[in-house]
């Protein structure tokens, strides 16, 4: 994906009233509505996989706390109570 081009107004005053220039500029507040446009449905695809992953990751946690329960404790071992 390329970066989409950022612009800067400059609004100025002159003996025939108000000018407005555009600007490149890489901090710019304003892109041209067709790179606005795929940001955001580059956006809302990003929130759809990060809420797959996130139900991924519950489950992942989820399994993590199942096994660990499965571990003996140090005392279950000492006392023979073990057997792998």
């Amino acid at each position: 994906m390329s970066e989409p081009k950022r612009y800067f107004l400059k609004i100025s005053q002159t003996i025939s009233g108000l000018r407005c220039d555009t600007f490149e500029d890489k901090d710019g507040m304003y892109v041209d509505y067709e790179d606005y446009a795929r940001l955001k449905a580059e956006c809302q695809a990003r929130q759809a996989e990060n809420s797959v992953l996130a139900v991924e990751c519950d489950s992942l946690k989820a399994e993590v706390e199942r096994l660990k329960r499965l571990i003996p404790s140090e005392d279950d071992i000492n006392r023979g109570g073990f057997n792998p």
